[in-house]
């Protein structure tokens, strides 16, 4: 993020300065000045995708009202891959702000758009992404204040920007290399670039043929525009019609205003649902008429609390689901221009994956002599001071995503070699075991993360050993 300071600014030296100037400047202790400035970068193509950028910045993730003369609307212009200003808000005072930058068509509708959460203390710069990769990703809207936002065709914090790029370290690009798996860098003239930790793409004709050009929206080469000469052979000199006119009444009856009946709008058919990296990936066939789809995902096959739906102009997308181990369910409806609405297709569902583990490190502890009478057996609890020997085995591990981790345990008593089969799998991160006094044991432990849905598979084998006498085996 750019900060200006008030005071850095005074950069006049002392002699130019009148006494009255510097003296209000102290009075004032030069209080860090307000504003915010906004800068737009997009690999949307200005013209022929969009016409205008407009601007709005709200106190609320735009549940409230919006900040009063924040709105802004400017008519798109090129430049737009290395960044345009599109925002000059110098009344805007300290506080938190929801900043949505979107990209409007001809006929008013928004073509694409990003909310940046950012908290303003002094006159600040800020820049938008808005890229291509981020097409068909659903990201939650719903939670207090705002979920997520896509970055780089993955669902981040809303404060994620390039001035606060730990926001969102783990989607940002580094290099170029990173970008060439992107489907873009692979069409006809396609030519992607990492900006600002973004892969943005723009068209490049010097991967097409000689004579050919690459049309900055579909990345496709194609020839140049026919400039051959006009037919200019004589006119048709033949002798006019000379036969007698058509004396019949004209047809006085009123004109047909009924509109043409379109047709009730199909439903999308094929729908298929699969894991992937950033959520659960969907895929369909097209409804003939239909101008976009409506797409909804949800954890209860009714869809009685959707957790997400969006539209969609594509016949595919990758929708934001942050619970591993959970079964999400995916419906679609087609949406025509005129208004009409199809049925909801067929649900589809998938689970997500499910990362294991570590491999936990395992500690072995003996409390102290006790009673020898009885040997072995497993123990869910330490027993009371003094009753019997037993030895504990502690496991660590941890899992990402929200899945619950369970343990499973095995041990060995030294000397005897006598081995104890894997328990079951439990919550417990400490078993224990009442081995004869004088032996040693060593415990073997595995984990697993567990979701709502499915488990991971096992760990590796993670083990610790300790003797009677408190030493290592």
């Amino acid at each position: 993020m750019a900060h200006e300071n008030a005071c850095a600014e005074v950069h006049v030296k002392l002699s130019r300065i009148s006494f009255l100037a510097l003296a209000s400047c102290l009075a004032l202790a030069c209080a860090p000045p307000s504003g915010l400035t906004v800068d737009l970068k997009t690999d949307y193509v200005a013209s022929d995708q969009f016409a205008y950028v407009r601007t709005e910045v709200s106190g609320a993730a735009f549940t409230d009202a919006l900040v009063a003369g924040t709105v802004t609307t400017v008519r798109a212009r090129d430049g737009y891959l290395a960044g345009v200003r599109v925002a000059e808000l110098p009344d805007i005072g300290p506080g938190t702000y929801f900043v949505r930058v979107s990209l409007l068509t001809s006929e008013d509708s928004v073509l694409a758009s990003r909310v940046t959460e950012l908290r303003l203390t002094t006159r600040y710069s800020m820049t938008t992404i808005v890229s291509r990769s981020c097409e068909g990703v659903v990201c939650p809207r719903s939670g207090a204040p705002l979920l997520t936002e896509c970055n780089n065709g993955f669902c981040v914090d809303p404060t994620c920007s390039p001035e606060t790029p730990d926001a969102c370290a783990e989607t940002r690009c580094a290099s170029r290399a990173e970008c060439e798996s992107d489907p873009r860098a692979l069409s006809e003239c396609g030519s992607v670039e990492c900006t600002d930790g973004v892969c943005l793409v723009s068209a490049d004709s010097t991967l097409c043929a000689s004579g050919e050009r690459c049309g900055a929206v579909a990345l496709t080469c194609s020839g140049p525009r026919d400039a051959g000469m006009p037919d200019s052979g004589p006119p048709d000199t033949g002798p006019p019609d000379t036969g007698p006119p058509d004396t019949g009444p004209p047809d006085a009856g009123p004109p047909d205003a009924a509109p043409t009946d379109a047709g009730p709008l199909a439903a999308p058919t094929d729908l298929t649902a699969s894991a992937d990296p950033g959520g659960i990936s969907a895929m369909w066939t097209a409804s003939v008429g239909a101008s976009d789809y409506t797409v909804e995902i949800s954890t209860d096959a009714a869809f009685t609390t959707p957790v997400a739906t969006a539209a969609i102009t594509d016949t595919s997308a990758i929708l934001a689901a942050t619970r591993a181990g959970r079964r999400y369910y995916v419906r679609v409806r087609a949406v025509a221009a005129d208004g009409r609405i199809s049925a909801w297709s067929d649900v589809a569902n998938a689970i997500t994956s499910i990362a294991a583990p570590g491999t936990p490190s395992v500690t072995v502890t003996i409390p102290g002599s006790v009673r020898s009478s009885t040997s072995g057996g497993w123990v869910l609890a330490p027993p009371s001071a003094g009753t019997w020997y037993y030895a504990q085995g502690h496991a660590a591990s941890s899992c990402t995503g929200g899945a619950a981790i369970s343990y499973r345990y095995q041990t060995e008593y030294i000397p005897g070699s006598t081995i104890n089969g894997w328990t079951g799998w439990m919550g417990a991160d400490a078993f224990m075991v009442r081995p004869n006094p004088g032996y040693g044991v060593r415990f073997w432990a595995q984990a697993r993360c567990t979701g709502p849905d499915a488990s991971s598979s096992a760990s590796g084998t993670g083990t610790g050993c300790r003797m009677r006498s408190g030493a290592s085996c």
